[in-house]
């Protein structure tokens, strides 16, 4: 259960995490936010003694708390957790406290969660203030002042809107929804149409998205540094204006709809953001031809020529940007060139559908599907320094 208080500004939380099984295991991680209260951390209604310290990670409001369960009896499973915290008191940019655009997710630590863990599933009640709205990819169930939603599915982010003043606007095939404002119809119009595009062209490449074509969009003006995407939801934040940068933005984060299983916070995490880039790069082809593209792979090979290899790096690394998103996505590019258009879109697909999330298994896949040959020349690129001369063709 949650509550965001009267004053609209301080979210409290009971939490029940029920774990698949806790034999063998004498402590449990969580990460949550850094300012939080931690008024009772329970198990089998026995209190839990924990430590907390700060992550060396990207998560700046967020705390890790390790929780000690000893020898207890471990068949119920059940933790549960008792605390609140400010929203006045974040501090990623993107999600600054805002009374009428509350955005919550992993990265403000509003629920309990562990980075290794993308399968759990959750039931939510929320209580809001009288004329607050949430916003979810879930169908959400209003009962009086709760807010209800729940996902069976596997899932490693909650994302959610909390808001006083917001609009709605639904796509003529009620597929995509966005929830918005300061933005003028003409322009949500754009946002829909183009997104519709972008969608259209990534499923022609990449196959149909087991998940369906439900689009959830979170779009503010605020020109936020960064916009994210988690299954079946997007995150944008623009300019006043959509230009073509929020454009090209929006590509890579519905991108991100089929390129998601690899692991947060791990190199792992260079398979997202490549794949996710190198789909933006099909996009301006697609859209502005081959000159456009051919500038921006030009563009990626300078900036990544004295780059680290990718293997070498997570997203804490000062180059994170340069590796994964230029390197990796040219170097795939370079791979598509290698095995054609037709067996690259195959094997991307066929990828996707397997949701591979690790650099070993995206190799021993595509030794079954490509010439070897083909796949150690990936593997090389992605184990050495800088890049090769990477062309359009």
């Amino acid at each position: 259960m949650f509550n965001l208080k009267s004053d609209n500004q301080t979210i409290e939380g009971k939490v029940t995490i029920t774990f698949n099984t806790l034999e063998d295991v004498d402590s449990i991680q969580l990460y949550l936010n850094n300012t939080a209260v931690i008024n009772r951390i329970t198990m089998n209604d026995t209190d839990l003694e924990y430590d907390r310290k700060s992550p060396k990670e990207f998560l700046v409001d967020v705390d890790v708390f390790l929780i000690s369960i000893g020898q207890l009896n471990q068949k119920e499973n059940e933790v549960c957790i008792w605390y609140s915290y400010s929203l006045k008191e974040i501090r990623h940019p993107n999600f600054v406290y805002r009374p009428d655009w509350i955005e919550l997710s992993l990265y403000t630590g509003w629920y309990p969660f562990n980075l290794e863990s993308k399968s759990f599933s959750y039931q939510i009640d929320f209580d809001l203030p009288k004329g607050y709205t949430l916003v979810s990819k879930e169908k959400v169930e209003q009962v009086n002042t709760t807010w209800k939603m729940n996902n069976s599915r596997k899932n490693m982010d909650i994302v959610c809107l909390l808001s006083n003043n917001i609009k709605t606007s639904i796509s003529k095939g009620k597929t995509i929804s966005i929830h918005y404002k300061g933005y003028d119809s003409k322009q949500i119009n754009q946002l829909e149409n183009t997104t519709n595009r972008i969608y259209e062209l990534f499923e022609t490449k990449f196959g149909r998205r087991e998940l369906g074509t439900n689009i959830t969009i979170l779009a503010n003006p605020f020109n936020h540094p960064m916009s994210y995407a988690r299954r079946n939801i997007i995150s944008i934040s623009t300019n006043n204006n959509l230009t073509l940068k929020d454009e090209l933005i929006l590509a890579h984060e519905i991108a991100h709809l089929w390129w998601n299983n690899a692991s947060y916070g791990s190199y792992e995490e260079w398979l997202n953001e490549s794949f996710a880039e190198l789909s933006k790069l099909i996009w301006i082809g697609h859209k502005y031809g081959e000159k456009e593209v051919e500038s921006k792979i030009v563009d990626y090979s300078d900036k990544s020529i004295d780059t680290q290899p990718i293997l070498n790096v997570g997203p804490n690394h000062r180059d994170w940007y340069r590796i994964a998103y230029l390197k990796g996505s040219i170097i795939l590019w370079e791979f598509k060139n290698k095995l054609g258009d037709d067996d690259f879109f195959r094997l991307c697909s066929n990828i996707a559908d397997q949701k591979i999330a690790t650099t070993e298994l995206l190799l021993k896949y595509a030794k079954k599907e490509v010439k070897e040959e083909n796949v150690n020349w990936l593997l090389k690129q992605i184990t050495k320094n800088g890049t090769e001369n990477i062309k359009y063709k």
